[in-house]
């Protein structure tokens, strides 16, 4: 059995948001906010803070999504 990346079961989720405002792939912002728990950001604040400061290079970094 071959293993699968985090982004490659991120992947698998049903996207329920529409195409209208559509801008980062729900995988990325699935393991951006995984990342940002791990890291002890447990609000909503807190959390979108963390994508703010770290979003764009982590996702490129981890997920390998163009920037």
């Amino acid at each position: 059995m071959c293993a699968r990346s985090l982004y490659d079961e991120l992947a698998t989720v049903p996207d329920p948001r529409g195409l209208q405002g559509l801008i980062h792939p729900l995988p990325a912002v699935l393991g951006l906010v995984a990342l940002a728990v791990l890291m002890g950001r447990t609000s909503l604040q807190r959390i979108a803070r963390f994508g703010r400061q770290h979003g764009a290079t982590l996702v490129v970094q981890l997920f390998c999504v163009a920037g």
